[in-house]
This record gives C-alpha cells, sequence and structure tokens, in this order.
C-alpha cells in the first residue's frame, strides 16, 4: 500500500486506487476506471487535470443535448448534474452547438490548449483542445458540442446512475 496526495503519481504508479473523501472511501478501481467512470461528483472533480465539467441537467435539456434521450427511463431520469470531461468538448460551428460561452482564457500548453469558457448564467467550463485547432479570439462566442457517450449522470446526491 503506498499512501500519496499526488493524483498523477498514483494514476501511473497503481494497480487499483482508493479516492478517499472525509476519511470514507468513495472509489475504488483501476486508475482508468476511475477516470472513465467516476462514481461520484467527488471523484470527477478531483481525478483528472483539468478535472471533470458539471452542468445542472436542466441547462443540457434547454440546450438540446439531452432531447435525443428525453424518452428514457435511464440514466437521464433522476439525474440531477452532468459530468463531461475537458476533453469530451469539441469547437463546433455555431449551427451544431448544444452550448455557448465566451472565451475568458486561452492555456496554450503545447500539445494541446485549454480554454476557459463561460455560460450566459456565468457557469464556468474548461475544454481541451488540439494545439492544431485555431483559438478563437478572448471575449469571442464559443460554440461546443459533446457525444451523448461521453456525458456522466449523477443524482442529487452527486452519485453516479448506472449506464443505460
Amino acid at each position: 500500500i503506498y499512501v500519496t496526495h499526488d493524483q498523477v503519481e498514483a494514476m501511473t504508479l497503481a494497480d487499483r486506487i482508493i479516492v478517499m473523501n472525509g476519511g470514507n472511501a468513495e472509489q475504488i478501481g483501476s486508475p482508468l476506471e476511475v477516470y472513465q467512470k467516476p462514481a461520484s461528483v467527488f471523484v470527477g472533480g478531483f481525478i483528472g487535470s483539468p478535472p471533470m465539467n458539471f452542468l445542472s441537467v436542466g441547462r443540457l435539456r434547454e440546450s438540446g443535448l439531452l432531447g435525443p434521450v428525453a424518452g428514457k427511463a435511464d440514466p437521464v431520469a433522476g439525474a440531477a448534474t452532468v459530468g463531461v470531461r475537458p476533453e469530451h468538448l469539441q469547437i463546433c460551428d455555431p449551427a451544431e452547438a448544444v452550448l455557448t460561452g465566451e472565451l475568458l482564457l486561452a492555456e496554450a500548453l503545447g500539445a494541446e490548449t485549454l480554454l476557459h469558457v463561460a455560460l450566459g448564467d456565468g457557469e464556468r467550463l474548461i475544454v481541451r483542445i488540439p494545439a492544431h485547432v485555431e483559438i478563437p479570439a478572448l471575449g469571442s462566442s464559443v460554440a461546443m458540442s459533446c457525444a451523448l457517450q461521453d456525458l456522466h449522470y449523477f443524482d442529487a446526491d452527486d452519485r453516479r446512475l448506472p449506464d443505460a
């Protein structure tokens, strides 16, 4: 057993990790399992750099993204929060957008760029784009989309809902 607060160290060295929150084990699993299927909002926000973005289900229904699956009982029914990793958001044509916001900051990191985007109600998202994608001007409108399979659904208690 090796204890660390360095998530990069944990993700690269471990066969299995335990994510602790207030002395309780939030999730136990392989590093990729914990990253790809976080058991709670805490785990999704803790594992990953930058962390998972979180939005209310209501915001995504308004955007139209959840429209195609609105009739399904799972996983949307009972969901209060939807999470999406920064690398699963894509910059797109405004006509194809499910979310739009204002570009506040662009962090060019070499192989990738992190875009910090403010949505109309003040919620903020981080979008990870490859370095070859043109960076919009600061203050400009950014149109974003993502695939339904890349969304993570959490209930009102911030626990992951089962996959459909």
